[in-house]
């Protein structure tokens, strides 16, 4: 804790939630000026940390020792908005944007401009349109946010956060949701704002952007602090080691397909106004095959659309399930016809949080556990959840768990078990890996290839080029809503699928 410049020093922070340590005395400075990497495996305290740094949490009271200083002052925030009200910012994972309000209006939500209890509307509306043409994206600041793509959204919350007078802005996965054009962007912003003495706290399990943007690394596990690194001296490997306490077991790609010549779900002429256009394609029985694009590309809408959810549903084309028509209309249909789709947004589509283990797991299969005089038979229900648990290798402490205090990666695991008690034939995946650490994005690339070799048709829409080359057998491109190539496994690399996603280059 040798820093003078620290604006924030936390010591020896404990925190417990029903008995189990979250963190176990973790000391963390942060400078002004600086930009602080703060990185671990999921469940490693990172969230907790900066959730007591931002007024969310309180530390625990168990030792003299423990307190955090805050310009040179002792203070235990109590909830967010004394952090704000000193200058802490906090821009979530989680996209948290009123929709009905226009883009200046979140942006100036709750430190309004007036003059003589007036709103100064017109100089909001310049100041944010300033923000947002420096930020290099094409957005109106009068624009209504509901009406924004979700990359869109994320950036009018970091917005909101540049416009108030931060000294410490945490960010937590702010990139999640953001081509690597707009990413860029985010992080020459927080360069100049850094420029400006504001400190930043920043999360993100793409360790490559960590690497890219950050002065400092600090890194946890299982609650403790590994230790804190100068970027410069550290290598990829190496913080990856730290992290993880042992070397990775790194993915491979594959060698062997598990392809079989049967059609099992097939796309002809797909189309739903501007979301897409003349889909067309053949999913094996077996086979892994990959949609890539950036956000907006049209990837998404494809995978609503496939699965029944309303407001997605085609306006032309067809649909064959093994040879017969498919015309969903509601996602229950889906389900009859042995689809499940992995959503990209597990925590509001794919979860009830507030539910266990065993009851998300079981959710899709209720009727199966009710018995003749109309109650559910937990027993049985635990049972089953118990099987996936294992097989899994879901990180719980029992299947009675609530599943929001889960890691990210074992939340994954529950959407996923979720579905194997139906026994799908296919399997639409949306984003698998986003938003998991390291370990947990292999446990999941297994988990995808077993599915595979057991012969279901897996259809994985994804951003993570990493997720692509190491697990397809070929990929399609999107582009502004239609398929413009197909790479085979041996044209699968990063620069090739990059130029198609960026340039929507067209087969000749």
């Amino acid at each position: 804790m040798e820093n003078p410049q620290a604006i924030i020093k936390c010591e020896k922070i404990v925190k417990s939630f029903s008995g189990v340590r979250a963190l176990k005395g973790v000391n963390f400075d942060l400078a002004k000026g600086e930009i602080h990497g703060l990185v671990g495996e999921n469940g490693a305290g990172k969230s907790t940390l900066v959730k007591i740094i931002s007024g969310v949490y309180s530390y625990d009271s168990v030792s003299k020792e423990s307190r955090i200083l805050y310009d040179d002052n002792e203070t235990n925030f109590r909830t967010p908005n004394e952090a704000i009200e000193a200058g802490i910012m906090m821009i979530h994972q989680e996209i948290s944007v009123i929709p009905h309000l226009t883009v200046y209006e979140n942006v100036y939500l709750n430190h309004e401009q007036t003059k003589k209890f007036l709103l100064k509307r017109k100089d909001m509306i310049e100041n944010v349109q300033k923000m947002i043409d420096d930020f290099g994206v094409e957005m109106d600041a009068k624009e209504i946010v509901k009406n924004l793509s979700a990359d869109k959204k994320k950036l009018v919350e970091i917005l909101k956060a540049f416009s108030q007078e931060a000294k410490i802005l945490i960010m937590d996965e702010p990139t999640s949701v953001l081509n690597k054009r707009e990413a860029t962007h985010l992080f020459s912003v927080m360069h100049a704002v850094a420029e400006k003495g504001i400190a930043i706290i920043f999360i993100s399990h793409d360790l490559s952007e960590v690497m890219r943007v950050c002065d400092k690394v600090t890194v946890l596990r299982n609650g403790s602090v590994v230790g804190t690194f100068k970027k410069d001296d550290l290598t990829m490997d190496e913080l990856i080691q730290h992290m993880i306490g042992k070397k990775l077991k790194r993915t491979q790609a594959r060698t062997e397909t598990s392809k079989k010549d049967k059609v099992i779900l097939s796309i002809e002429g797909l189309e739903r106004g501007r979301m897409f256009k003349n889909i067309s394609f053949n999913l094996h029985e077996g086979e892994i095959l990959g949609i890539a694009g950036l956000v907006g590309s049209g990837g998404l809408e494809l995978s609503r659309s496939i699965f029944g959810v309303k407001g997605f549903l085609k306006h032309k084309g067809e649909i064959l399930i093994k040879d017969k028509v498919y015309d969903p209309k509601l996602p229950s249909h889906a389900i009859r016809n042995n689809i499940a789709l992995l959503t990209d947004d597990r925590k509001n589509e794919g979860l009830f949080l507030k539910f266990s283990v065993y009851q998300n797991i079981t959710i899709p299969i209720t009727k199966k556990y009710i018995n003749r005089f109309g109650f559910l038979k937990t027993k049985e229900r635990i049972a089953t959840s118990n099987r996936f648990v294992e097989a899994l290798s879901i990180r719980t402490p029992s299947s009675g768990t609530i599943v929001e205090s889960l890691s990210g990666g074992n939340q994954q695991k529950v959407v996923i078990a979720k579905w194997l008690e139906l026994d799908p034939d296919v399997f639409v995946l949306n984003e698998p890996t986003a938003g998991i650490d390291l370990g947990a994005k292999t446990e999941i690339r297994e988990i995808i290839i077993k599915l595979a070799e057991m012969g279901k048709g897996m259809l994985i829409i994804s951003n993570e080029t990493n997720d692509l080359i190491s697990l397809c057998d070929r990929v399609l491109v999107m582009y502004k809503g239609e398929i413009v190539n197909q790479l085979d496994r041996d044209e699968l690399s990063e620069d090739n699928i990059q130029r198609y996603v960026v340039g929507g280059v067209v087969n000749e």
